[in-house]
């Protein structure tokens, strides 16, 4: 009756995954996991708990967090058991599976070790889901690398090979819906490279997808990722306020707690830039300790930097500059630096509080240098408009004119935004 038994609870916990019932797949198919380690060892037993364990990765990583050690030997075990088995036709899902807990690890290395395997994959198989999987992981990495323009090129090629007929593949790899994730990834690449009209398009048509997906878990993930693309193009707090409130209160309605507290994160900036910082910091902290209580780490150098731009607001800079001083190591040490140029912005806004013009103007040029190394022309701008309104506060009206004017002058869309409104606001009066 053992065996029967076992591919109840596998089958059970795939349809419940398909639904995004997490929670419960994840008790269906430790079921089944506790039932195969009473079964001698075989090839039997071998495939069915390999089976067993990427579902329950799957299921993991909605429950506990892609970084949660849990996941990280979930797909450990299911590695061990296809090398056993010589299933190299199994390896794509384990290899995913291996990736995204090393990427939000901020492991970068061995996230960019597992997504050129994922390509490989791919092309060994002349397969179009694993090419796309290559596309995705390959895209997310160098995102966050801050290298915008080959992310750009891998998430483009994605959705050129992204065929809807193969949506459900997708799904026996990662709980969040293919198209949606490459989408969302693109508007953030996109909106910081200075595209801003086409990284709205992206991030609406993300969101309106994941709406008619009805499936909780991509809509969580899309909610998160069109925030982070509101936020870069600082879009009004307001709007961005209502986008986290319903990711909060869908991530507490199915037990999503890597995405419960990144809402916390972008919650609280909302508020703290509302006026509400007495609010919004204590949940900016409360969100970045359940990151770390999960192993997430990727996403701290935005929520750090959201953190200090909250005490900038609050009118407490030396704290936020000691957050930023923590971000600015977290980047060093991990290579996440796609928001470093933002980090060195806000330590320069800072700064300017604390009345030490000088190290402010060394922040401002810091971050333009790191911006137009990675062709982050948004950042670059508002970088280059907070350095060129201390230059006109110190009557150097034509270098603040002269450094500004070529930057906005590159850009061609996006002129109803507010960071492009206070960079023409600001060379209409030098001129």
């Amino acid at each position: 009756m053992t065996e029967p038994a076992i591919d109840y609870w596998l089958k059970a916990g795939r349809q419940v995954l398909a639904r995004s019932a997490m929670v419960e797949a994840e008790a269906l198919l430790r079921k089944g996991l506790n039932l195969v380690s009473s079964l001698p060892d075989g090839v039997w037993r071998q495939e069915h708990e390999l089976a067993l364990q990427i579902a329950l990765g799957q299921a993991l990583f909605a429950t506990q967090g892609w970084a949660a050690p849990g996941v990280g030997e979930a797909y450990a075990r299911a590695r061990h058991l296809c090398d056993q088995l010589e299933r190299s036709h199994e390896l794509l899902p384990i290899v995913y599976g291996e990736w995204i807990h090393h990427a939000i690890r901020a492991d970068m290395e061995q996230a960019k070790r597992l997504a050129s395997e994922i390509s490989r994959v791919g092309e060994v198989l002349d397969d179009t889901v694993a090419r796309v999987m290559g596309c995705w992981s390959g895209g997310f990495t160098c995102l966050h690398l801050g290298d915008f323009a080959a992310a750009s090129a891998h998430l483009e090629r994605g959705l050129a090979l992204f065929d809807p007929v193969q949506r459900p593949q997708y799904f026996e790899l990662t709980p969040i819906d293919a198209l949606v994730f490459l989408t969302t990834q693109l508007s953030l690449v996109k909106v910081c490279a200075g595209y801003i009209r086409h990284a709205q398009s992206s991030r609406d048509a993300g969101l309106t997808e994941a709406r008619q997906l009805s499936h909780a878990h991509t809509l969580a993930a899309a909610l998160y990722f069109a925030s982070r693309t509101g936020w870069s193009a600082r879009t009004q707090p307001a709007v961005l306020l209502q986008d986290a409130d319903e990711l909060s209160a869908l991530s507490t309605e199915h037990g999503f707690a890597h995405w419960r507290a990144l809402a916390l994160v972008v919650r609280g900036w909302c508020l703290s830039a509302l006026g509400q910082a007495e609010q919004g910091i204590p949940l900016l902290n409360a969100g970045l300790a359940d990151q770390r209580a999960v192993g997430s780490v990727l996403y701290r150098t935005q929520g750090l930097t959201m953190l200090a731009d909250a005490y900038r607001i609050g009118g407490q800079p030396q704290i936020g500059l000691a957050h930023l001083a923590e971000a600015e190591r977290l980047a060093g040490e991990t290579g996440v630096k796609w928001i470093l140029a933002e980090t060195l912005r806000v330590r320069g806004d800072l700064q300017m509080l604390t009345d030490d013009r000088f190290a402010a103007e060394a922040s401002f040029r810091d971050a333009i240098a790191v911006a137009r190394r990675q062709n982050a022309m948004l950042f670059e701008l508002r970088s280059a408009t907070s350095l060129a309104r201390l230059w006109r506060d110190q009557g150097k009206r034509t270098e603040a004119r002269d450094l500004l004017a070529p930057i906005y002058g590159w850009f061609t869309e996006g002129f109803e935004t507010p960071v492009l409104q206070d960079a023409k606001a600001l060379l209409d009066e030098l001129a």
